[in-house]
């Protein structure tokens, strides 16, 4: 079946290089920004923006650009090139991935409907233009859910090995800061009798994860005077979504009297917590309703690629293309539901719930539930989707049967 996989990867690889030939990359919203601080490192004057040092913004997405532009530089018409043919690189490899877990969970056929579905996302292609974490940072947590779920070498091995590539995804989102608990969980409920190898893994993977994100910390610890893991906006983005204006999206954090992006932080996050406990019937519901919305668009792929489509095509084709993108998403959500439904009905209890793709996308969907909603906060989990997506449509396609042994129920083959 190689020659499956190497087709459903040239079309992936096909779409994002097509897509960067036609569309420029012109830097908006956070792009421009993670542009900005990119040539900062790449001059060597540090992490900072007009204030001075910060950590508002996750520092990896910049660390990783300013690396090309310390090789290649940036003063030159085609100094975004090689940032858009790493990201085409990424979700390549992203598709890959995908497909590997997807085999290992559920079959061969699920695996190349997931890859297939994946290759041909239209959000993932249009951020092949985007300087952005998304597309770095699926791919450092596919590779972590990779290893972790291999049949070798030993947990322990495999766990430290994940950190590493969770390390580097929580430099690109602090998300990741949580993700050992969550793989270490999906295996323990999953395999209850290999609850001390499980435990073991995961404090690895964790141990692992601090050693790498400490010196980070320490930095903002020097720079701020409070220990910050990773970024400054946690407390904002709590929030945003947590005030009595808020309306789950983006919101400015008023006022100035905050000595600097850690104290504002913390404000922020004291003030959400005290409107929280004074309403907490309406923070429940408040959530229940975000984590519905966090799934009703997939539009920014668009949004931020705007001044680059507007030089190519017409407003009536931008329209197409955005309106292309929210039937794709709608369409894959609902086959992720009937693959999950199949499960269900399928699969025992334990085998289903502790499924990665199903917690994962729990996760990360609770995550922004409670802070703050965009449709591309859910970029964590498409490979999650498009797997219980390819799983669903793997039943239907199937060319063989798949015996229905006890390899074929586990939720995860792990050892």
């Amino acid at each position: 079946m190689w020659k499956q996989y190497v087709t459903i990867l040239a079309i992936a690889l096909l779409f994002r290089v097509t897509w960067v030939v036609v569309v420029p990359v012109i830097p908006v919203s956070d792009a421009g920004r993670y542009d900005t601080f990119a040539r900062s490192l790449a001059t060597g004057d540090g992490y900072v923006n007009d204030a001075g040092p910060t950590a508002y913004w996750p520092v990896g997405p910049s660390f990783l650009f300013s690396l090309l532009y310390r090789v290649l530089g940036w003063e030159h018409a085609g100094r975004y090139l090689p940032i858009a043919m790493l990201n085409v690189a990424l979700g390549t490899a992203t598709v890959a991935l995908t497909m590997t877990l997807a085999r290992r969970w559920f079959s061969r056929d699920a695996a190349l409907g997931a890859g297939l579905l994946l290759a041909l996302w239209p959000s993932q292609i249009e951020f092949s233009t985007v300087l952005a974490s998304e597309t770095p940072f699926i791919f450092l947590m596919l590779a972590a859910l990779t290893i972790w779920c291999a049949k070798r070498p030993q947990v322990w091995l495999r766990g430290a090995l994940a950190g590493v590539a969770l390390a580097a995804a929580c430099y690109m989102r602090p998300t990741a800061l949580l993700l050992p608990a969550v793989f270490g969980l999906s295996r323990l409920v999953s395999h209850p009798r290999d609850r001390f190898a499980t435990l073991g893994g995961t404090a690895a993977m964790a141990g692992v994860v601090i050693a790498l994100v400490l010196p980070w910390a320490l930095r903002n610890q020097r720079v701020f005077g409070e220990f910050v893991p990773i970024s400054t906006n946690g407390g904002v983005n709590l929030w945003m979504g947590n005030n009595p204006e808020t309306t789950g999206f983006y919101q400015a954090f008023p006022g100035d009297g905050f000595t600097n992006e850690a104290d504002r932080d913390r404000q922020a996050r004291d003030q959400a917590i005290e409107y929280i406990s004074a309403h907490p019937l309406a923070f429940l519901g408040r959530s229940v309703v975000k984590f519905i919305r966090l799934h009703e668009r997939e539009t920014i792929g668009v949004h931020w690629n705007i001044e680059g489509l507007q030089r190519r095509f017409s407003p009536a084709a931008i329209s197409a293309i955005k309106w292309a993108g929210n039937l794709y998403w709608w369409a894959m959500l609902l086959l992720a539901i009937v693959g999950i439904v199949r499960l269900v009905l399928n699969r025992r209890f334990t085998a289903w719930i502790a499924l990665p793709p199903i917690v994962i996308w729990v996760y990360f969907a609770v995550v922004h539930a409670v802070t703050v909603i965009q449709d591309r906060y859910h970029f964590a989990f498409i490979p999650c989707i498009a797997i219980l997506a390819g799983a669903a449509l793997g039943q239907w396609l199937r060319s063989e049967n798949v015996p229905d042994t006890p390899q074929a129920k586990c939720a995860c083959v792990w050892d």
